[in-house]
């Protein structure tokens, strides 16, 4: 299969579309996936530079080179793990990877199921594979850092509102 990935962790020239072979056939809570669209995030720049530190077992669990980078992806299930109970072959799906796995940038990719979720019927495949990132972001910095709840009266200023990161946050402000 096709996929782009780096040959050697560095600048952005050591990445290379390049054909490297299919993932394998998914085991326990794994899905394979047919990626039909992926999106770009800062993570990749720090895999692609192979520093990422926000995963202190990183370099432990650093795939074999070449790793193919990309984190969200949206696509369609090939196949499925024999745990996996939610999702079948043929299901619509959106996700967010992992550093620690081979990623999306690719025809197939193998995903743990339980960081998936059906796509839904009203987004396109690109517009879902654009989420999963920006709204764990949002996610994070309202609830988990700050302990935004439903119902809380506190305003909070968002600046630049209007970009992936912040419409989310708005959106998830509105909720909560």
């Amino acid at each position: 299969m096709r996929a782009i990935a780096v040959t050697k962790y560095g600048p952005i020239t050591n990445l290379h579309n390049i054909e490297v072979p299919d993932p394998g056939t998914p085991q326990g809570h794994d899905i394979l996936v047919r990626i039909k669209a992926c999106s770009i995030n800062p993570v990749d720049t720090k895999v692609r530079a192979g520093v990422y530190d926000d995963y202190p077992d990183y370099y432990e669990r650093t795939p074999a080179l070449p790793q193919i980078l990309g984190f969200d992806a949206a696509g369609t299930v090939e196949a499925v793990g024999s745990s996996v109970r939610r999702f079948k072959a043929g299901d619509e799906v959106f996700y967010a990877g992992s550093p620690i796995r081979q990623g999306s940038n690719a025809e197939l990719q193998l995903v743990d199921s339980r960081s998936v979720a059906l796509k839904p019927k009203t987004l396109g495949f690109a517009q879902a594979a654009a989420m999963p990132l920006t709204w764990i972001t949002a996610w994070e910095a309202l609830v988990e850092r700050m302990g935004i709840k439903k119902g809380t009266e506190a305003g909070i200023l968002i600046i630049n509102g209007s970009g992936e990161w912040g419409a989310w946050r708005v959106r998830l402000r509105a909720r909560c």
